[in-house]
């Protein structure tokens, strides 16, 4: 009987480290892809947040653009004399703006780059 119940015991054990590596590798298993899940979410937030403050920001040189337009056509009749000037100046600045205006959607080579550095960081 003591053979038996010491079978039994051997076996037991062995069963439950068998479970408990099965166990593991379910839990790595799932833990990776959950992890490569939220680092994607966490990039696509990354350039959206990234477009947004771009959209934000061409919207408002925008506003001012056309702020500055009105005012140079009131320049254009109470002070003609001036208007060749500040138009000639309004034109460059706006020529400037236009260049540095950022992209609302970063090159896909940014956005890559910035995922694998999430990678990094957190693996």
């Amino acid at each position: 009987m003591e053979k038996v119940f010491s079978e039994v015991g051997s076996k037991s054990e062995m069963l439950s480290i068998k479970l408990q590596r099965e166990a593991d590798n379910l839990l790595f298993n799932f833990e990776e892809p959950l992890k490569d899940y939220v680092r994607a979410v966490q990039s696509i937030k990354a350039t959206m947040m990234d477009r947004a403050n771009a959209f934000r920001q061409h919207f408002d040189l925008d506003q001012e653009r056309k702020y500055k337009e009105l005012n140079l056509e009131k320049l254009k009749f109470m002070n003609p004399e001036k208007y060749a000037e500040a138009e000639f100046e309004f034109r460059e600045k706006r020529r400037q703006q236009h260049e540095h205006i950022p992209k609302i959607c970063p090159p896909s080579m940014e956005g890559y780059l910035r995922k694998q550095r999430m990678s990094s960081l957190s693996g």
